[in-house]
């Protein structure tokens, strides 16, 4: 299963508005759920490897309150309530997803 998630991140400063898309794309094992790869449109690699390391592994028939953590305790950049919406985002459509196949 191959997931890809966008969150259009809105801020303002000195009166504009600044549009930036984080997209997070998963591959998650359709048995077990675990994340296998990630990539993400961060700005560089070293960020993306990051959180790739931070999720990797993590299953999401167990839910999404450990990578949530991981994330949160871990990775200080500035985008890390985006990731974790996007981290949101993806196991929605997740359980959507099993839903539909039952």
């Amino acid at each position: 299963m191959l997931s890809t998630f966008t969150l259009t991140i809105i801020r303002h400063k000195n009166g504009f508005y600044i549009l930036r898309t984080l997209t997070i794309t998963a591959e998650i094992d359709k048995k077990y759920g675990v994340i296998v790869r990630t990539s993400s449109t961060l700005a560089t690699i070293q960020g993306q490897e990051f959180v790739q390391q931070l999720l990797r592994g993590h299953s999401l028939q167990d839910g999404i309150e450990l990578p949530l953590a991981s994330i949160k305790n871990h990775y200080l950049g500035k985008v890390g309530n985006a990731l974790m919406s996007a981290l949101k985002d993806l196991f929605k459509h997740y359980e959507l997803h099993i839903t539909s196949q039952q």
